[in-house]
Protein backbone atom coordinates (compact mmCIF):
# COMPACT_ATOMS: atom_id res chain seq x y z
CA UNK A 1 0.00 0.00 0.00
CA UNK A 2 1.29 3.50 -0.84
CA UNK A 3 1.37 6.39 1.61
CA UNK A 4 -1.61 8.18 0.07
CA UNK A 5 -3.64 4.94 -0.02
CA UNK A 6 -2.98 4.29 3.67
CA UNK A 7 -3.75 7.90 4.61
CA UNK A 8 -7.02 7.85 2.66
CA UNK A 9 -7.95 4.52 4.26
CA UNK A 10 -7.50 6.04 7.71
CA UNK A 11 -9.53 9.12 6.75
CA UNK A 12 -12.35 6.91 5.42
CA UNK A 13 -12.31 4.70 8.53
CA UNK A 14 -12.52 7.70 10.85
CA UNK A 15 -15.04 9.51 8.69
CA UNK A 16 -13.28 12.88 8.91
CA UNK A 17 -12.73 15.46 6.19
CA UNK A 18 -9.41 16.75 4.84
CA UNK A 19 -10.21 20.12 6.47
CA UNK A 20 -10.70 18.46 9.87
CA UNK A 21 -7.41 16.62 9.48
CA UNK A 22 -5.65 19.84 8.52
CA UNK A 23 -7.04 21.67 11.54
CA UNK A 24 -6.16 18.84 13.93
CA UNK A 25 -2.62 18.40 12.58
CA UNK A 26 -1.72 22.05 12.06
CA UNK A 27 -0.78 21.32 8.44
CA UNK A 28 -2.22 23.37 5.62
CA UNK A 29 -5.16 22.00 3.59
CA UNK A 30 -2.95 22.20 0.49
CA UNK A 31 -0.35 19.90 2.06
CA UNK A 32 -3.05 17.42 3.14
CA UNK A 33 -4.44 17.48 -0.40
CA UNK A 34 -1.01 16.70 -1.90
CA UNK A 35 -0.51 13.87 0.60
CA UNK A 36 -3.92 12.41 -0.33
CA UNK A 37 -3.26 12.59 -4.06
CA UNK A 38 0.19 11.04 -3.80
CA UNK A 39 1.80 14.16 -5.24
CA UNK A 40 3.87 14.53 -2.08
CA UNK A 41 4.90 12.42 0.92
CA UNK A 42 6.52 13.44 4.23
CA UNK A 43 9.95 12.18 5.28
CA UNK A 44 9.95 9.14 7.56
CA UNK A 45 11.53 11.11 10.41
CA UNK A 46 9.66 14.40 9.87
CA UNK A 47 7.51 16.37 12.33
CA UNK A 48 4.80 16.41 9.63
CA UNK A 49 4.41 12.64 9.96
CA UNK A 50 4.24 12.96 13.74
CA UNK A 51 1.56 15.64 13.40
CA UNK A 52 -0.49 13.50 11.00
CA UNK A 53 -0.34 10.45 13.28
CA UNK A 54 -1.29 12.45 16.37
CA UNK A 55 -4.21 14.08 14.51
CA UNK A 56 -5.52 10.74 13.21
CA UNK A 57 -5.34 9.25 16.71
CA UNK A 58 -7.12 12.25 18.24
CA UNK A 59 -9.86 12.24 15.58
CA UNK A 60 -10.40 8.49 16.09
CA UNK A 61 -10.67 9.02 19.86
CA UNK A 62 -13.10 11.87 19.32
CA UNK A 63 -15.27 9.67 17.13
CA UNK A 64 -14.99 6.89 19.77
CA UNK A 65 -13.49 4.52 17.24
CA UNK A 66 -11.25 1.62 18.18
CA UNK A 67 -8.56 2.46 15.60
CA UNK A 68 -6.23 3.87 14.61
CA UNK A 69 -4.38 5.04 17.70
CA UNK A 70 -1.64 7.60 17.30
CA UNK A 71 1.11 4.99 17.42
CA UNK A 72 -0.70 2.57 15.08
CA UNK A 73 -1.17 5.37 12.55
CA UNK A 74 2.51 6.34 12.89
CA UNK A 75 3.67 2.77 12.34
CA UNK A 76 1.40 2.10 9.37
CA UNK A 77 2.15 5.38 7.60
CA UNK A 78 5.90 5.10 8.03
CA UNK A 79 5.82 1.50 6.86
CA UNK A 80 4.56 2.72 3.45
CA UNK A 81 7.43 5.19 3.15
CA UNK A 82 10.18 2.63 3.50
CA UNK A 83 13.43 3.43 5.20
CA UNK A 84 16.77 4.53 3.91
CA UNK A 85 18.95 1.47 3.44
CA UNK A 86 21.02 1.03 6.58
CA UNK A 87 24.72 1.69 6.43
CA UNK A 88 26.59 -1.18 4.83
CA UNK A 89 28.34 -1.74 8.14
CA UNK A 90 31.59 0.01 7.24
CA UNK A 91 31.01 3.34 8.98
CA UNK A 92 29.38 1.70 12.01
CA UNK A 93 32.22 -0.81 12.45
CA UNK A 94 34.91 1.80 11.89
CA UNK A 95 33.30 4.25 14.30
CA UNK A 96 32.91 1.58 17.00
CA UNK A 97 36.53 0.49 16.67
CA UNK A 98 37.72 4.10 16.85
CA UNK A 99 35.57 4.94 19.87
CA UNK A 100 36.73 1.81 21.69
CA UNK A 101 40.39 2.45 20.90
CA UNK A 102 40.32 6.06 22.08
CA UNK A 103 38.10 5.57 25.11
CA UNK A 104 35.37 7.93 23.92
CA UNK A 105 31.64 7.61 24.64
CA UNK A 106 28.69 8.27 22.35
CA UNK A 107 27.67 11.11 24.64
CA UNK A 108 31.00 12.89 24.22
CA UNK A 109 30.81 12.52 20.44
CA UNK A 110 27.24 13.82 20.42
CA UNK A 111 28.13 16.90 22.48
CA UNK A 112 31.20 17.68 20.39
CA UNK A 113 29.31 17.37 17.09
CA UNK A 114 26.10 18.94 18.44
CA UNK A 115 24.04 15.83 17.70
CA UNK A 116 21.51 13.97 19.80
CA UNK A 117 23.16 11.08 21.68
CA UNK A 118 20.53 8.63 20.41
CA UNK A 119 21.42 9.58 16.82
CA UNK A 120 25.08 8.71 17.42
CA UNK A 121 23.99 5.42 19.00
CA UNK A 122 21.94 4.59 15.91
CA UNK A 123 24.89 5.34 13.66
CA UNK A 124 26.94 2.96 15.79
CA UNK A 125 24.36 0.19 15.32
CA UNK A 126 24.19 0.77 11.56
CA UNK A 127 20.49 1.67 11.85
CA UNK A 128 21.22 5.22 10.70
CA UNK A 129 23.78 6.79 8.43
CA UNK A 130 24.77 10.43 8.08
CA UNK A 131 23.37 12.14 5.01
CA UNK A 132 26.91 13.34 4.22
CA UNK A 133 29.47 10.76 5.34
CA UNK A 134 32.36 12.97 4.29
CA UNK A 135 31.18 15.92 6.39
CA UNK A 136 30.49 13.63 9.36
CA UNK A 137 34.02 12.21 9.13
CA UNK A 138 35.50 15.72 8.88
CA UNK A 139 33.72 16.93 12.02
CA UNK A 140 34.45 13.77 14.00
CA UNK A 141 38.14 13.68 13.07
CA UNK A 142 38.51 17.34 14.12
CA UNK A 143 37.18 16.41 17.56
CA UNK A 144 39.05 13.14 18.00
CA UNK A 145 42.39 14.58 17.02
CA UNK A 146 42.47 16.28 20.43
CA UNK A 147 41.95 12.93 22.16
CA UNK A 148 45.21 11.57 20.72
CA UNK A 149 47.66 14.06 22.19
CA UNK A 150 48.99 11.81 24.96
CA UNK A 151 51.63 9.20 24.01
CA UNK A 152 49.30 6.40 25.17
CA UNK A 153 46.36 7.49 23.02
CA UNK A 154 48.65 8.22 20.08
CA UNK A 155 49.97 4.68 20.34
CA UNK A 156 46.38 3.34 20.47
CA UNK A 157 45.46 5.28 17.33
CA UNK A 158 48.63 4.19 15.52
CA UNK A 159 47.94 0.54 16.33
CA UNK A 160 44.36 0.85 15.10
CA UNK A 161 45.13 2.49 11.76
CA UNK A 162 48.34 0.51 11.16
CA UNK A 163 50.81 3.40 11.29
CA UNK A 164 53.90 4.33 13.30
CA UNK A 165 53.24 6.80 16.15
CA UNK A 166 55.90 9.13 14.78
CA UNK A 167 53.98 9.41 11.50
CA UNK A 168 50.95 10.70 13.42
CA UNK A 169 52.77 13.25 15.58
CA UNK A 170 51.35 16.25 13.71
CA UNK A 171 47.64 17.06 14.34
CA UNK A 172 47.00 17.28 10.60
CA UNK A 173 48.40 13.77 10.07
CA UNK A 174 46.24 12.40 12.90
CA UNK A 175 43.16 14.09 11.50
CA UNK A 176 43.70 12.63 8.03
CA UNK A 177 44.37 9.16 9.48
CA UNK A 178 41.15 9.26 11.52
CA UNK A 179 39.14 10.43 8.52
CA UNK A 180 40.58 7.72 6.26
CA UNK A 181 39.81 5.12 8.91
CA UNK A 182 36.19 6.24 9.26
CA UNK A 183 35.57 6.21 5.51
CA UNK A 184 37.42 3.00 4.66
CA UNK A 185 35.40 0.00 3.41
CA UNK A 186 35.02 -2.80 5.93
CA UNK A 187 33.16 -6.10 6.15
CA UNK A 188 29.82 -6.21 7.92
CA UNK A 189 29.72 -7.16 11.54
CA UNK A 190 28.15 -10.64 11.73
CA UNK A 191 24.93 -10.66 13.77
CA UNK A 192 26.22 -13.41 16.05
CA UNK A 193 24.76 -12.03 19.26
CA UNK A 194 21.25 -12.52 17.88
CA UNK A 195 21.55 -16.33 17.89
CA UNK A 196 22.74 -16.34 21.50
CA UNK A 197 19.87 -14.08 22.58
CA UNK A 198 17.24 -16.03 20.63
CA UNK A 199 18.33 -19.28 22.26
CA UNK A 200 18.24 -17.58 25.66
CA UNK A 201 14.77 -16.18 24.93
CA UNK A 202 13.31 -19.55 23.85
CA UNK A 203 15.07 -21.79 26.36
CA UNK A 204 12.87 -23.63 28.88
CA UNK A 205 14.91 -25.11 31.74
CA UNK A 206 12.10 -27.43 32.88
CA UNK A 207 11.70 -28.87 29.39
CA UNK A 208 15.48 -29.29 29.08
CA UNK A 209 15.74 -31.05 32.45
CA UNK A 210 13.01 -33.48 31.41
CA UNK A 211 14.62 -34.12 28.02
CA UNK A 212 17.98 -35.12 29.53
CA UNK A 213 16.31 -36.75 32.58
CA UNK A 214 18.36 -34.53 34.88
CA UNK A 215 15.55 -34.67 37.43
CA UNK A 216 15.96 -38.46 37.54
CA UNK A 217 19.71 -38.35 38.21
CA UNK A 218 20.75 -39.73 41.57
CA UNK A 219 24.07 -38.81 43.15
CA UNK A 220 25.90 -42.06 44.02
CA UNK A 221 26.56 -42.71 47.68
CA UNK A 222 29.39 -45.23 47.53
CA UNK A 223 31.63 -45.46 50.58
CA UNK A 224 34.06 -42.54 50.40
CA UNK A 225 37.61 -43.42 49.45
CA UNK A 226 40.43 -40.84 49.64
CA UNK A 227 41.72 -39.63 46.27
CA UNK A 228 44.97 -41.33 45.36
CA UNK A 229 47.67 -39.28 43.68
CA UNK A 230 48.13 -40.23 40.06
CA UNK A 231 49.82 -38.89 36.93
CA UNK A 232 48.15 -39.19 33.51
CA UNK A 233 49.91 -38.84 30.17
CA UNK A 234 48.74 -38.11 26.65
CA UNK A 235 45.30 -37.31 25.32
CA UNK A 236 43.62 -40.47 26.64
CA UNK A 237 45.23 -39.87 30.00
CA UNK A 238 43.81 -36.34 30.12
CA UNK A 239 40.31 -37.68 29.43
CA UNK A 240 40.63 -40.15 32.29
CA UNK A 241 42.06 -37.45 34.58
CA UNK A 242 39.13 -35.08 34.03
CA UNK A 243 36.54 -37.82 34.57
CA UNK A 244 38.34 -39.09 37.69
CA UNK A 245 38.36 -35.53 39.11
CA UNK A 246 34.60 -35.25 38.60
CA UNK A 247 33.99 -38.72 40.09
CA UNK A 248 36.06 -37.91 43.17
CA UNK A 249 34.24 -34.59 43.62
CA UNK A 250 30.76 -36.14 43.33
CA UNK A 251 31.50 -39.07 45.67
CA UNK A 252 33.29 -37.04 48.35
CA UNK A 253 31.60 -35.81 51.53
CA UNK A 254 33.07 -32.36 50.95
CA UNK A 255 30.71 -29.73 49.51
CA UNK A 256 33.09 -26.85 48.79
CA UNK A 257 32.63 -24.91 45.54
CA UNK A 258 34.39 -26.22 42.42
CA UNK A 259 36.87 -24.15 40.42
CA UNK A 260 37.74 -25.02 36.79
CA UNK A 261 40.11 -23.17 34.48
CA UNK A 262 41.73 -24.55 31.34
CA UNK A 263 43.25 -23.26 28.13
CA UNK A 264 44.28 -26.76 27.07
CA UNK A 265 43.23 -27.59 23.47
CA UNK A 266 39.66 -28.87 23.20
CA UNK A 267 39.41 -29.96 19.56
CA UNK A 268 40.55 -33.55 20.09
CA UNK A 269 38.39 -34.00 23.18
CA UNK A 270 35.35 -32.52 21.44
CA UNK A 271 35.75 -35.03 18.61
CA UNK A 272 35.24 -37.90 21.09
CA UNK A 273 31.46 -37.89 21.49
CA UNK A 274 31.46 -40.66 24.09
CA UNK A 275 33.88 -38.69 26.28
CA UNK A 276 31.77 -35.56 25.78
CA UNK A 277 28.69 -37.36 27.10
CA UNK A 278 30.58 -38.63 30.15
CA UNK A 279 32.08 -35.18 30.80
CA UNK A 280 28.67 -33.48 30.65
CA UNK A 281 27.20 -36.18 32.90
CA UNK A 282 29.98 -35.51 35.41
CA UNK A 283 29.24 -31.79 35.29
CA UNK A 284 25.50 -32.48 35.72
CA UNK A 285 26.20 -34.73 38.71
CA UNK A 286 28.23 -31.98 40.42
CA UNK A 287 25.33 -29.56 39.89
CA UNK A 288 22.83 -32.18 41.08
CA UNK A 289 24.87 -32.55 44.26
CA UNK A 290 24.26 -28.83 44.80
CA UNK A 291 27.83 -27.65 44.23
CA UNK A 292 28.47 -24.21 42.78
CA UNK A 293 30.99 -23.99 39.93
CA UNK A 294 33.31 -21.11 39.14
CA UNK A 295 34.63 -21.55 35.60
CA UNK A 296 37.18 -19.43 33.77
CA UNK A 297 36.38 -19.95 30.10
CA UNK A 298 38.98 -19.72 27.36
CA UNK A 299 37.44 -17.05 25.13
CA UNK A 300 40.71 -16.18 23.43
CA UNK A 301 39.37 -17.36 20.07
CA UNK A 302 37.36 -15.97 17.13
CA UNK A 303 34.12 -14.24 18.15
CA UNK A 304 31.87 -16.67 16.27
CA UNK A 305 33.45 -19.64 18.09
CA UNK A 306 33.08 -17.82 21.41
CA UNK A 307 29.37 -17.19 20.78
CA UNK A 308 28.72 -20.80 19.78
CA UNK A 309 30.53 -21.95 22.92
CA UNK A 310 28.44 -19.68 25.12
CA UNK A 311 25.24 -20.94 23.48
CA UNK A 312 26.13 -24.49 24.51
CA UNK A 313 26.57 -23.37 28.13
CA UNK A 314 23.12 -21.71 28.37
CA UNK A 315 21.40 -24.76 29.94
CA UNK A 316 24.05 -24.88 32.66
CA UNK A 317 23.97 -21.12 33.26
CA UNK A 318 20.22 -21.40 33.79
CA UNK A 319 20.76 -23.48 36.93
CA UNK A 320 22.20 -20.39 38.62
CA UNK A 321 25.01 -22.57 40.05
CA UNK A 322 27.70 -21.49 37.58
CA UNK A 323 29.76 -18.29 37.65
CA UNK A 324 31.51 -17.80 34.27
CA UNK A 325 34.74 -15.76 34.08
CA UNK A 326 37.39 -14.99 31.49
CA UNK A 327 41.03 -13.89 31.87
CA UNK A 328 41.53 -10.18 31.21
CA UNK A 329 44.40 -10.70 28.78
CA UNK A 330 45.05 -13.55 26.33
CA UNK A 331 47.44 -16.30 27.35
CA UNK A 332 50.84 -16.63 25.71
CA UNK A 333 49.73 -19.20 23.13
CA UNK A 334 52.69 -21.50 23.87
CA UNK A 335 52.18 -23.06 27.31
CA UNK A 336 48.72 -24.45 28.07
CA UNK A 337 47.51 -25.17 31.59
CA UNK A 338 44.62 -26.73 33.48
CA UNK A 339 43.65 -26.07 37.11
CA UNK A 340 40.65 -27.82 38.68
CA UNK A 341 40.02 -27.94 42.43
CA UNK A 342 37.11 -29.06 44.62
CA UNK A 343 36.78 -29.99 48.28
CA UNK A 344 38.14 -33.46 47.55
CA UNK A 345 40.48 -33.31 44.57
CA UNK A 346 42.94 -31.11 42.74
CA UNK A 347 43.89 -31.60 39.09
CA UNK A 348 46.78 -29.81 37.40
CA UNK A 349 47.54 -30.21 33.70
CA UNK A 350 49.99 -28.83 31.15
CA UNK A 351 51.03 -29.20 27.54
CA UNK A 352 52.69 -27.26 24.74
CA UNK A 353 50.19 -25.68 22.35
CA UNK A 354 49.59 -27.99 19.41
CA UNK A 355 51.07 -30.98 21.24
CA UNK A 356 48.26 -31.97 23.58
CA UNK A 357 48.94 -35.64 22.87
CA UNK A 358 52.18 -35.15 24.86
CA UNK A 359 50.52 -33.42 27.82
CA UNK A 360 50.42 -34.47 31.45
CA UNK A 361 47.84 -34.20 34.24
CA UNK A 362 48.34 -34.89 37.96
CA UNK A 363 45.42 -35.68 40.28
CA UNK A 364 45.82 -35.39 44.04
CA UNK A 365 43.73 -35.44 47.19
CA UNK A 366 46.46 -34.33 49.59
CA UNK A 367 45.56 -31.46 51.89
CA UNK A 368 48.56 -29.32 50.99
CA UNK A 369 47.92 -29.85 47.26
CA UNK A 370 44.26 -28.83 47.69
CA UNK A 371 45.35 -25.69 49.57
CA UNK A 372 47.90 -24.86 46.86
CA UNK A 373 45.34 -25.22 44.06
CA UNK A 374 42.70 -23.31 46.00
CA UNK A 375 45.15 -20.42 46.44
CA UNK A 376 46.07 -20.68 42.76
CA UNK A 377 42.40 -20.45 41.83
CA UNK A 378 42.04 -17.24 43.87
CA UNK A 379 45.07 -15.72 42.14
CA UNK A 380 43.62 -16.60 38.74
CA UNK A 381 40.27 -15.01 39.63
CA UNK A 382 42.02 -11.76 40.53
CA UNK A 383 43.35 -11.66 36.97
CA UNK A 384 39.95 -12.50 35.48
CA UNK A 385 36.73 -10.65 34.87
CA UNK A 386 33.18 -12.05 34.89
CA UNK A 387 31.65 -12.94 31.53
CA UNK A 388 28.33 -12.33 33.21
CA UNK A 389 26.79 -12.26 36.65
CA UNK A 390 23.81 -14.61 36.98
CA UNK A 391 20.91 -14.01 39.36
CA UNK A 392 18.09 -16.42 40.13
CA UNK A 393 15.57 -15.98 42.93
CA UNK A 394 17.99 -17.27 45.55
CA UNK A 395 20.22 -14.28 44.68
CA UNK A 396 17.39 -11.72 44.83
CA UNK A 397 19.20 -9.51 47.38
CA UNK A 398 22.37 -9.39 45.27
CA UNK A 399 20.31 -8.51 42.19
CA UNK A 400 18.52 -5.72 44.06
CA UNK A 401 21.91 -4.40 45.18
CA UNK A 402 23.06 -4.27 41.56
CA UNK A 403 19.89 -2.43 40.52
CA UNK A 404 20.22 0.06 43.37
CA UNK A 405 23.79 0.80 42.31
CA UNK A 406 22.93 1.20 38.61
CA UNK A 407 20.17 3.67 39.49
CA UNK A 408 22.93 6.01 40.70
CA UNK A 409 24.78 5.93 37.35
CA UNK A 410 24.96 8.88 34.96
CA UNK A 411 25.29 7.20 31.57
CA UNK A 412 22.38 6.84 29.11
CA UNK A 413 20.26 3.69 29.31
CA UNK A 414 18.73 1.79 26.39
CA UNK A 415 15.96 -0.77 26.76
CA UNK A 416 14.78 -3.35 24.21
CA UNK A 417 11.41 -4.43 25.57
CA UNK A 418 8.78 -7.02 24.70
CA UNK A 419 6.06 -5.07 26.53
CA UNK A 420 5.67 -1.53 27.86
CA UNK A 421 7.74 -0.91 31.02
CA UNK A 422 6.25 -1.22 34.50
CA UNK A 423 7.34 2.30 35.42
CA UNK A 424 4.69 3.75 33.09
CA UNK A 425 1.95 1.28 34.04
CA UNK A 426 -1.32 3.03 35.04
CA UNK A 427 -2.41 1.96 38.50
CA UNK A 428 -5.91 1.08 37.33
CA UNK A 429 -4.50 -1.21 34.62
CA UNK A 430 -2.42 -3.06 37.20
CA UNK A 431 -5.41 -3.51 39.51
CA UNK A 432 -7.60 -4.80 36.67
CA UNK A 433 -4.98 -7.37 35.61
CA UNK A 434 -4.37 -8.57 39.19
CA UNK A 435 -8.09 -8.95 39.81
CA UNK A 436 -8.76 -10.79 36.54
CA UNK A 437 -5.88 -13.22 37.20
CA UNK A 438 -7.09 -13.89 40.75
CA UNK A 439 -3.67 -13.14 42.27
CA UNK A 440 -3.85 -13.86 46.04
CA UNK A 441 -3.71 -10.90 48.42
CA UNK A 442 -0.15 -11.28 49.75
CA UNK A 443 1.28 -11.90 46.28
CA UNK A 444 -0.73 -9.02 44.83
CA UNK A 445 0.63 -6.70 47.54
CA UNK A 446 4.20 -7.81 46.72
CA UNK A 447 3.64 -7.07 43.03
CA UNK A 448 2.12 -3.66 43.80
CA UNK A 449 5.17 -2.85 45.94
CA UNK A 450 7.50 -4.03 43.18
CA UNK A 451 5.79 -1.83 40.57
CA UNK A 452 6.01 1.13 42.98
CA UNK A 453 9.75 0.52 43.42
CA UNK A 454 10.17 0.35 39.64
CA UNK A 455 8.49 3.73 39.27
CA UNK A 456 10.63 5.28 42.00
CA UNK A 457 13.79 3.80 40.47
CA UNK A 458 12.88 5.14 37.02
CA UNK A 459 12.18 8.61 38.45
CA UNK A 460 15.64 8.61 40.05
CA UNK A 461 17.36 7.45 36.86
CA UNK A 462 15.59 9.75 34.41
CA UNK A 463 16.32 12.75 36.62
CA UNK A 464 20.02 12.42 35.84
CA UNK A 465 20.40 10.35 32.64
CA UNK A 466 18.64 9.83 29.28
CA UNK A 467 16.57 6.66 28.91
CA UNK A 468 15.51 5.29 25.52
CA UNK A 469 13.09 2.36 25.29
CA UNK A 470 12.56 0.39 22.08
CA UNK A 471 9.27 -1.50 22.35
CA UNK A 472 7.90 -4.11 19.99
CA UNK A 473 4.57 -2.92 18.62
CA UNK A 474 1.95 -5.69 18.67
CA UNK A 475 -0.89 -5.50 16.17
CA UNK A 476 -4.28 -6.99 17.04
CA UNK A 477 -3.65 -10.26 15.15
CA UNK A 478 -0.23 -10.85 16.68
CA UNK A 479 -1.54 -9.93 20.12
CA UNK A 480 -4.33 -12.50 19.79
CA UNK A 481 -1.77 -15.20 18.94
CA UNK A 482 0.78 -14.12 21.59
CA UNK A 483 -0.69 -11.73 24.18
CA UNK A 484 1.76 -9.39 25.88
CA UNK A 485 2.53 -10.15 29.54
CA UNK A 486 3.34 -7.82 32.40
CA UNK A 487 7.14 -7.62 32.58
CA UNK A 488 7.66 -9.14 36.03
CA UNK A 489 11.08 -10.76 35.61
CA UNK A 490 12.57 -8.30 38.12
CA UNK A 491 10.15 -9.59 40.76
CA UNK A 492 11.17 -13.21 39.91
CA UNK A 493 7.49 -13.83 39.22
CA UNK A 494 6.89 -16.60 36.68
CA UNK A 495 3.12 -16.25 36.82
CA UNK A 496 1.66 -15.22 33.43
CA UNK A 497 -0.28 -11.97 33.83
CA UNK A 498 -1.50 -11.13 30.31
CA UNK A 499 -2.99 -7.84 29.18
CA UNK A 500 -6.18 -7.57 27.20
CA UNK A 501 -5.56 -5.72 23.95
CA UNK A 502 -7.32 -2.63 25.35
CA UNK A 503 -5.12 -2.71 28.48
CA UNK A 504 -2.02 -3.10 26.32
CA UNK A 505 -3.05 -0.07 24.22
CA UNK A 506 -3.75 1.97 27.34
CA UNK A 507 -0.34 1.12 28.83
CA UNK A 508 1.42 1.94 25.57
CA UNK A 509 -0.40 5.26 25.34
CA UNK A 510 0.64 6.06 28.92
CA UNK A 511 4.24 5.24 27.99
CA UNK A 512 4.18 7.56 24.98
CA UNK A 513 2.55 10.28 27.09
CA UNK A 514 5.36 9.98 29.68
CA UNK A 515 7.92 10.26 26.88
CA UNK A 516 6.17 13.42 25.62
CA UNK A 517 6.28 14.94 29.10
CA UNK A 518 9.78 13.81 30.14
CA UNK A 519 12.81 15.53 28.64
CA UNK A 520 15.13 12.60 29.36
CA UNK A 521 12.80 9.81 28.22
CA UNK A 522 12.16 8.69 24.65
CA UNK A 523 10.25 5.75 23.17
CA UNK A 524 10.70 4.10 19.80
CA UNK A 525 8.35 1.44 18.44
CA UNK A 526 9.68 -1.62 16.63
CA UNK A 527 7.60 -3.21 13.89
CA UNK A 528 9.43 -6.52 14.03
CA UNK A 529 9.34 -8.86 17.01
CA UNK A 530 12.64 -9.17 18.83
CA UNK A 531 11.93 -11.58 21.71
CA UNK A 532 8.99 -12.89 23.73
CA UNK A 533 10.49 -13.59 27.15
CA UNK A 534 13.59 -11.43 27.16
CA UNK A 535 14.00 -7.78 28.16
CA UNK A 536 17.34 -6.04 27.50
CA UNK A 537 18.69 -2.99 29.34
CA UNK A 538 22.14 -1.58 28.67
CA UNK A 539 24.38 1.20 29.90
CA UNK A 540 26.86 1.85 27.13
CA UNK A 541 30.41 0.79 27.88
CA UNK A 542 29.53 -0.74 31.24
CA UNK A 543 27.01 -3.59 31.20
CA UNK A 544 24.03 -5.20 29.52
CA UNK A 545 21.24 -6.69 31.62
CA UNK A 546 19.35 -9.63 30.06
CA UNK A 547 16.17 -10.36 32.04
CA UNK A 548 14.35 -13.58 31.18
CA UNK A 549 10.73 -13.62 32.30
CA UNK A 550 10.16 -17.32 32.84
CA UNK A 551 11.40 -20.90 32.53
CA UNK A 552 13.16 -19.75 34.68
CA UNK A 553 13.00 -16.10 35.77
CA UNK A 554 16.68 -15.20 35.65
CA UNK A 555 18.93 -12.19 35.03
CA UNK A 556 22.33 -12.00 33.34
CA UNK A 557 24.54 -8.93 33.74
CA UNK A 558 27.01 -9.09 30.83
CA UNK A 559 30.30 -7.23 31.21
CA UNK A 560 32.60 -9.09 28.80
CA UNK A 561 33.56 -6.36 26.28
CA UNK A 562 33.04 -8.31 23.04
CA UNK A 563 29.74 -9.85 24.05
CA UNK A 564 28.51 -6.62 25.65
CA UNK A 565 29.30 -4.55 22.55
CA UNK A 566 27.68 -7.11 20.25
CA UNK A 567 24.42 -6.81 22.20
CA UNK A 568 24.68 -3.03 22.63
CA UNK A 569 25.05 -2.48 18.91
CA UNK A 570 22.35 -4.91 17.86
CA UNK A 571 19.90 -2.91 15.73
CA UNK A 572 16.15 -3.47 15.58
CA UNK A 573 13.77 -2.08 12.94
CA UNK A 574 12.39 1.09 14.55
CA UNK A 575 9.16 3.02 14.08
CA UNK A 576 9.86 6.55 15.26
Amino acid sequence: MTFNEQLNAFIDAIGCSARQLADASGLSPAVISRYRSGERVPAADSPQLDALAAALGALADGARLDAPSRWEARAALEDTLGRPAPDDGALADNLNALIDALGVTSGEVARALNYDASYISRIRTGARRPADRQAFAEKLSAFLVRRCESPERLADLAKLVGAEPAALAAPRARREAIKRWLLRPAPKRPPLAAGFLEKLDEFDLGQYIRSIRFDELKVPSFPFAPVRGKAYYGLEGRKSAELDFMKATVLARADEDVFMCSDMPMESLAADLEFGKKWMLGLAMMLKKGLRLTIIHDLNRPFNEMMLGLESWIPLYMTGQISPWVLRSPQNGVYCHLTYVSGAAALLGECIAGCDEEGRCVLSGKRDELAYCRQRSQRLLKKAQPVMEIYREDAREAFEAFRAAEAEGDGPLRGILTAPPLYTLPEETLETILARAGVPGDEADQLRAFVAREKARFDAIVARAPVRDEIHLLGAAEFEAHPALLALAGAFCERDLPYTYEEYRAHLEATLARADAEKNYSVELSQQRAFRNLQILSREGEWVLLSKQKSPAIHFVVRHPQLRRAIEHMALPIVE
